[in-house]
């Protein structure tokens, strides 16, 4: 019998460091989700939603880059200043630019 149980102990020993190694990863991640939460004021439960919330906030961020980017150019092409200058401002008081890519573009223009 003694050497029945004793067969099982390697086992009974790798499946319980298994299970504490997966509760400190998991602790791990839900420390992430927490100060994630804490910092951005957001109430993610788990982190399958706070990664997709990060993909599709950080490719919302290089979308409206490139798209900026583009308009800017558009823009710096204008033949008419005054024009241009008024539609730069308004993309920065938008929020489609930030201050040194309108101080950049505008610095461009009147060049």
């Amino acid at each position: 019998m003694d050497q029945g149980i004793g067969q099982f102990i390697p086992l009974i020993l790798i499946i319980t460091i298994v299970v504490v190694v997966v509760k400190l990863k998991n602790k791990g991640r839900q420390t992430r989700i927490d100060e994630f939460n804490k910092k951005h004021g957001t109430n993610f439960k788990n982190e399958l939603d706070l990664n997709y919330f990060i993909a599709t906030k950080l490719d919302k961020k290089s979308e409206t880059k490139i798209s900026s980017d583009k308009k800017v150019e558009v823009i710096i092409k204008e033949d008419d200043l005054g024009e241009s200058l008024k539609r730069l401002k308004k993309m920065y008081n938008d929020g489609h630019l930030s201050k040194v890519e309108f101080e950049k573009a505008k610095n461009k223009l009147l060049k």
